[in-house]
């Protein structure tokens, strides 16, 4: 799932959820409810979130088009 990944990508960046909330000018508690599935990330919140978190966004894009589980390797 896509929250999974992105969960997993900011702990391995070293980011809190404030830190990167506060990068892209979110409001609090976007990241974390991104990180439930609670709510699904704009196309726009996407791109500013994978290089923060050193992510290829093509690969994310993948996910989402697939609904896979984990970025492909």
């Amino acid at each position: 799932m896509l929250a999974i990944t992105l969960r997993v990508a900011r702990e391995c960046a070293g980011l809190t959820q404030q830190q990167v909330e506060a990068a892209l000018g979110m409001h609090t508690g976007v990241c974390d409810d991104i990180e439930r599935a609670q709510r699904m990330p704009t196309v726009e919140m996407l791109r500013g979130l994978c290089p923060i978190l050193r992510l290829d966004f093509a690969a994310v894009a993948a996910i989402v088009d697939r609904g896979g589980t984990t970025l492909p390797c």
